[in-house]
């Protein structure tokens, strides 16, 4: 069983690819978790076909570790990371696309709860132009409520908690 100091430590090891002395919050999406998950399972599958000695099962087994290879590298794609100068996002549909979003070009975050409870589902990015970003929520952006306040603040934004629509 996988409990929350491996799943952190796992995190950390990650956020040190991205590592810089600028870099203050590092997160990722669910689709890590999804996508890592299908890409063990494959391989396990690929393991277990590499025991037989027949050549199908054994390109089988090529196969699905090259289709393993295709979702570990698809779950490492959505990820975020807040810098004292702004955001740093990379959404998953952007296929390794990322694109930075300054203090200044933030209307407001919301930290969207769902009614009753104390909780947040996701941080909601408005922007100044009319656009919207969603970052689902974790255990790293519980942390950074104020972090995100400090320094939106200055800039002319602000950060509230709504409940889910």
């Amino acid at each position: 069983m996988i409990n929350n100091d491996k799943i952190r430590y796992f995190f950390i090891c990650i956020a040190i690819l991205f590592s810089s002395r600028e870099v203050l919050n590092f997160g990722m999406g669910t689709e890590f978790y999804m996508f890592g998950m299908i890409a063990f399972l494959l391989l396990g599958l690929a393991s277990i076909l590499f025991i037989f000695k027949k050549w199908i099962l054994r390109i089988m087994a090529i196969f699905l570790c090259l289709i393993s290879i295709t979702f570990l590298i698809l779950s490492v794609d959505e990820y975020f990371y807040i810098q004292k100068d702004g955001f740093t996002m990379n959404e998953f549909s952007s296929l390794g696309k990322h694109f930075f979003i300054p203090w200044d070009k933030i209307e407001e975050i919301q930290y969207v709860y769902k009614a009753n409870e104390n909780s947040p589902l996701r941080i909601r990015l408005n922007l100044i132009d009319g656009s919207t970003y969603t970052i689902p929520f974790n255990g790293f952006t519980a942390n950074m409520k104020n972090m995100l306040r400090d320094y939106v603040a200055p800039h002319g934004g602000k950060l509230v908690d709504v409940d889910e629509e």
